[in-house]
Parts: structure tokens; C-alpha cells; sequence
């Protein structure tokens, strides 16, 4: 017996109502997985601070606008998650999995990223302030307009990244691969404007 039309329009809707339910709302790193668990993958806006989310999968997630500051997501598998507007601030994400996430605009201020995978992830205007990014590997991101003011890079591989409009003040560049990266635009360590 098939699935009818009328069959994934109720799980659309289904899904749909789940995600208005949850909206703003505080929730708990149990219910975050039971739900996720049961094929629920939009937590928009969900409030997930200082949350302790080590180790977990959670690929393919919708967690746009949510508040994760704070929360621990060491190891966690976060590929092709929806982190658009996320405040990931004061966050610890050493070694998670987050290539071809998106996470434009995203707060990662004083955040801890050290060998985090961001491979061809989308950080357009995302915000790595005084981040440690120590041999995170960022090999075909998109950082366009992203603000890595202060941020330590010592060892991270950029290779082909679009660094493009980047603010670059005050980076360590330390044992940096950046080979093949685009720079147009960029402020450089030195203050100066990449040609």
C-alpha cells in the first residue's frame, strides 16, 4: 500500500503545529531528543541555554533563532543544521561536526570551536569575536562579512574559504592554511584592507 498526498500533508501540518508549540519556549535537553528521536527537526527560537547537548546527533536540525549560550555541544553532530541567528555565545563546541551548516548571523562570540568542522559551512555576518578557533577547519566556508575580531585561528585550515569583507583585526594567523582563500575586502590582522 502506498502513501498518498493527503498522507504527508497531515505530517507536514503535524509538523508544523509542533514548531508553533515550541516557539520561544524553554525546553530541556531530554525533550529536545525525545523529540527529535520522533522525527521533529524545527526548534525555531527554542530556549536551550547552558543546555549540556555533548556527543548527541543532531544533524539536519532547524534550531534558527535559538538562545544556546552557554550550553555544551563538545563532539555533538550538528551537519547541515539551520543555525541562522542562533546565540551560540560563550558556547563550548570543541570537535562538533557542523559542515554545511548554516549559520549566518550567528552570535559565536567568546566561544570555543577548537578542531570544530565548519567545512563548507555558511557563516555570512556571523559573529566569532574573541572565539578560539584553534585548528577548527573551515576549508570552503563562506565567512563573507563574518566579524573574527580578537578570535585565535592558531592552526586552522581555511583553504578555499571566502574570507571576502571578513574583519581579520587583531586574528592570530599563527600556522594558518590559507591557501586558495579568497580575501577581497578583508581587514587583516595589521588593520589594513586586503587588495
Amino acid at each position: 500500500m502506498g502513501i498518498w498526498p493527503v498522507d504527508f500533508l497531515l505530517v507536514e501540518m503535524r509538523e508544523t503545529v509542533n514548531t508553533l508549540r515550541i516557539k520561544n519556549t524553554k525546553m530541556n535537553t531530554k525533550e529536545l531528543l525525545s523529540r527529535y528521536a520522533a522525527g521533529q527537526r524545527n526548534f525555531i527560537d527554542v530556549d536551550l541555554m547552558a543546555a549540556n547537548l555533548k556527543n548527541v546527533n543532531l544533524s539536519n536540525i532547524n534550531l534558527s533563532g535559538a538562545k544556546l549560550n552557554g550550553a555544551k555541544l563538545n563532539n555533538a553532530n550538528l551537519t547541515k543544521a539551520n543555525l541562522t541567528n542562533v546565540n551560540l555565545s560563550g558556547a563550548k563546541l570543541g570537535g562538533a561536526r557542523l559542515s554545511g551548516a548554516n549559520l549566518t548571523k550567528a552570535d559565536l562570540s567568546k566561544t570555543d570551536l577548537h578542531t570544530t568542522n565548519l567545512s563548507y559551512a555558511y557563516l555570512h555576518e556571523a559573529n566569532f569575536s574573541s572565539a578560539n578557533m584553534g585548528n577548527v577547519d573551515l576549508m570552503g566556508a563562506n565567512l563573507t562579512g563574518a566579524n573574527l575580531n580578537g578570535a585565535s585561528l592558531i592552526g586552522a585550515n581555511l583553504t578555499k574559504a571566502n574570507l571576502a569583507l571578513t574583519d581579520l583585526t587583531n586574528v592570530d594567523l599563527s600556522d594558518v592554511n590559507l591557501s586558495h582563500a579568497y580575501l577581497r575586502g578583508a581587514t587583516m590582522p595589521d588593520g589594513t584592507k586586503h587588495d
